[in-house]
């Protein structure tokens, strides 16, 4: 499976979900750009693993799908590394999933770059009660994830973002702002 085919698939698979009023498609995307602007554009596993990041929360998808549509083994672990657990609470669920990406490195990228859509297009649209739970979640984040890849100067640059978009300058510059300042932000 090529990426332009993982696209396709994760796409079809999210159906008529949206994000905003957008469709799903649309925060994947967003979420393969703020990848690429951190230096990962040739990583076809990483950004096959971007597009499949929430098919197995958010669909009826399962991994064994994913792996007979062509997802490798790899992609495969990124993607549940990341994926919401069946806990109870959100937090629960949350420290489930810091787990795994402990486990599983590399998915530290796709979470951050995950994290920095979703914190952006918060700002943008002025959905504060998302932008301030996920304030108020950072730390237990940073505590229990930020020595993954710490040693990799792209993730360092993807934390300093993530902090720079939960810090009060960042919510001042990007509140509200247009959807083009918030592509803009994302190539910062």
């Amino acid at each position: 499976m090529n990426l332009q085919q993982a696209r396709e698939f994760c796409a079809k698979a999210h159906g008529a979900q949206t994000y905003g009023s957008y469709p799903y498609s649309f925060h994947l995307a967003m979420v393969e750009r703020v990848a690429t602007s951190f230096g990962f554009a040739n990583d076809t596993s990483i950004l096959k693993a971007i597009w499949g990041h929430d098919v197995l929360e958010d669909t009826a998808t399962t991994k064994e799908d994913l792996l007979a549509a062509g997802f490798s083994s790899y992609e495969v672990a990124l993607i549940v590394a990341v994926t919401d657990g069946q806990e109870d609470t959100r937090q629960a669920k949350k420290l489930t999933v810091y787990g795994k990406i402990c486990q599983q490195p590399d998915s530290i990228i796709i979470k951050l770059c995950d994290r920095i859509a979703n914190l952006t297009m918060n700002m943008v649209e002025g959905n504060l009660k998302k932008y301030y739970r996920y304030r108020a979640e950072q730390a237990d984040f940073e505590n229990r994830c930020k020595s993954c890849l710490a040693n990799d100067t792209r993730i360092r640059a993807m934390w300093r973002k993530v902090e720079y978009l939960l810090s009060d300058s960042g919510l001042n510059k990007l509140y509200h702002s247009s959807i083009d300042d918030c592509f803009n932000c994302l190539d910062d």
